[in-house]
């Protein structure tokens, strides 16, 4: 609420667009086609997190590890990379110049 009480957009997604989402990260780790810049939290939180199944469907979401690594920057990436992946009419943003 303090995001959209700022002006900033917020787009929220549905249990099941955030499975997903997380599958489609942990194939693209798989077959190397998504690379990040070397930041330690991330490569950490690659190593350790976990999967917790949901749903009856084969569904899984990430899940925070025994050891206590913070994975909330693998969250954020999962949720970026959906966000840029996402099948949606593009938006136009045009400066106008005072």
């Amino acid at each position: 609420r303090p995001l959209v009480e700022a002006g900033v957009e917020v787009v929220e997604v549905t249990a099941r667009q955030y499975q997903q989402a997380c599958g489609e990260v942990l194939d693209t780790i798989k077959n190397g086609t998504i690379r990040h810049l070397g930041q330690v939290s991330l490569s950490r939180a690659v190593r350790a997190v976990q999967r917790r199944d949901v749903g009856k469907d084969g569904g899984w979401v990430w899940d925070d590890p025994a050891s206590g690594v913070d994975v909330s920057s693998l969250r954020a990436a999962t949720l970026a990379l959906s966000g840029v992946t996402a099948k949606r009419p593009p938006r136009i943003h045009v400066l106008k110049e005072a």
